[in-house]
């Protein structure tokens, strides 16, 4: 993909991010904004340890790239929990 390519999976993660903790920000309950905190949490830092893993920062250590990474089973599971997190983001309250 190129230096470009790479800045732009790397920004995409990043609104990724930031889109995933204005849905807990505004979710109903304690819950559903626990939930959705520690599975955004889980993605972003399982994303960047294997970024970091790659350009040679971390160790390798085996963590597949989130939604880009062969595997099934991890796309799999990350598409079932984006799942949750999107029927959180219909139930939620208004914006302030």
């Amino acid at each position: 993909m190129g230096f470009i390519g790479c800045v732009v999976l790397i920004l995409l993660f990043v609104a990724f991010a930031f889109r995933g903790y204005r849905i807990a920000y505004l979710a109903s309950d304690s819950f559903s904004k626990i939930f959705t905190i520690g599975i955004i949490t889980l993605f972003t830092a399982q994303s960047f340890m294997n970024i970091a893993s790659i350009i040679g920062v971390f160790p390798v250590t085996g963590v597949p790239l989130v939604f880009i990474s062969h595997g099934g089973t991890n796309l799999l599971l990350a598409l079932g929990v984006m799942g949750i997190i999107l029927n959180i983001s219909m139930n939620q309250k208004k914006a302030v």
